[in-house]
């Protein structure tokens, strides 16, 4: 099924009145004149049909104007087929769930389906399907959004093609692998962020609405010794102290997301939540600014798991696992303090699974905490929100059967402090250049625990598909 048939529709309309006013021997029978110099009485030209491309761009536009409220769950490529996709389709259907976020582009480098990509041989091979028209034919009649995933810094396919792309480990003096087993890109290299952006370029054509960047970010304790890995594309002279310096993925992030944008898609990022709570922490090896990256992203998708904060964040005792409510509001309340006046929107992820690697300190999973989760959002503002669960089993006795905004009205909260992550703790000021751009300090040691990026790491008791 086509994605477009009103646009289509219209070019075809378009182009019959144009060949339809114009004679076989290439005048205007309207207007045509004995003296071919005489322009008195001519009509004007008429101007050219819309090229195909302009076409899907503004059926993008509208698209996006037709969602201003998203709410929505994740899809992993194996769910993209099947009695799995027709669930969630049905969900879509059916309930106040509106969009799919499916994997395009897996940590392995899988691709969802066959790519040609500019510059690399051989073509990307495709995971599952040959195509991903089927499914998204599904989801847009069920009156769905369809949100194309994409990892960036994690490819163990394209280190093997280019593994000049790849961070040294020292201590082995090859590629590094992360603990997870998956090969780590440099975020220094614009080629690496120019093949993401060329993938997420290749989903808007394929009828995606939107790319997700995930993994936008350098590795941290939780990934690897950093202190052993050197980055070659890092500008010359770099001092091992600053290698892993945020310019990388506000400049990177920006490129991929052009490429997007040329096609007329929109473009999200998901980010730590942590970059939510401790503003040093921003700048200690991962390189995620919240301030810069709204100045460049569409929307912004802040994992803000509770499971995934360390003991006492938030001012929550002992852990934000036993606080969903209450940590999520404090997140939110640090996101819409943080974006007044920049470009994004706010779209966290929220967790829909159980933590049992934390033993009694995490309360059971339940339907009920992703409630208050969500009821958080609502409360500090924001209408849109995501689930996360990496086997794509979601708390659905909880969805409501429409859409309905939800939303209350935000007023800043004159006790919390952007940046301290809580209230009561040292104000600190975000330092802007002449650019307008934050100017961030050097890192320093944070007293916060390694994090695991969500949303293919986190986040199930349950073995993946």
């Amino acid at each position: 099924m086509n994605p477009f048939p009103k646009a289509i529709a219209s070019l075809v309309v378009v182009t019959l009145l144009v060949v339809g006013c114009t004679s076989s021997d290439g005048t205007d029978d309207a207007t045509a004149s004995p003296d071919p110099t005489s322009t008195v009485g001519s009509a004007p030209s008429p101007s050219p049909p819309p090229t195909a491309e302009e076409l899907r761009r503004a059926h993008l536009q509208q698209r996006r104007d037709e969602f201003p409220i998203i709410r929505g769950l994740y899809s992993t490529m194996h769910s993209f087929w099947g009695e799995k996709w027709d669930h969630l389709v049905g969900l879509v259907a059916n309930t106040e769930i509106n969009a799919l976020v499916v994997d395009v582009r897996e940590e392995q480098g899988n691709v969802a389906w066959p790519m040609n990509i500019d510059g690399l041989e051989p073509p990307v091979p495709g995971a599952f399907w040959e195509s991903p028209a089927e499914g998204l034919a599904e989801l847009l009649d069920a009156g769905g959004y369809a949100i194309a995933r994409i990892v960036c810094m994690k490819d163990s396919w394209l280190a093997e093609q280019r593994p000049d792309l790849t961070i040294t480990n020292l201590a082995t003096g090859g590629p590094l692998v992360g603990r997870d087993g998956w090969t780590w890109l440099d975020p220094w290299s614009l080629d690496v962020w120019e093949y993401c952006g060329a993938i997420g370029a290749e989903a808007i054509r394929a009828g995606f609405d939107e790319v997700q960047f995930d993994y936008v970010r350098f590795p941290n304790g939780g990934d690897a010794d950093v202190s052993q890995l050197r980055f070659t594309h890092a500008p010359e002279g770099t001092p091992q102290e600053r290698v892993q310096d945020p310019t990388a993925i506000w400049r990177g992030l920006s490129r991929a997301a052009e490429l997007v944008r040329a096609e007329g898609g929109f473009v999200s990022a998901d980010l730590f939540g942590l970059t939510l709570y401790n503003y040093e922490w921003n700048v200690d090896g991962t390189g995620q600014v919240w301030e810069e990256l709204a100045m460049v992203m569409d929307t912004l998708s802040p994992m803000v798991y509770p499971s995934h904060y360390g003991p006492l964040n938030f001012g929550l005792d002992p852990h934000p696992v036993q606080y969903p409510y209450e940590t999520i509001l404090g997140a939110m309340e640090e996101a819409q303090v943080r974006t007044q006046g920049l470009k994004a929107t706010i779209r966290p992820w929220l967790e829909d699974f159980g933590s049992p690697w934390m033993g009694s300190l995490s309360p059971p999973h339940s339907p009920e905490r992703v409630r208050q989760q969500i009821q958080a959002v609502y409360d500090k503002g924001i209408e849109s929100w995501l689930l996360w669960n990496a086997v794509n089993r979601f708390s659905e006795e909880i969805f409501e059967d429409e859409l309905v905004p939800r939303a209350s009205e935000w007023v800043r909260d004159p006790d919390q402090i952007p940046g301290s992550g809580q209230a009561g703790i040292g104000i600190r000021q975000l330092p802007l250049g002449p650019d307008g751009r934050v100017i961030v300090p050097s890192p320093e040691p944070s007293p916060s625990p390694a994090a695991t990026d969500d949303p293919s790491e986190a986040g199930s008791s349950e073995p993946s598909p």
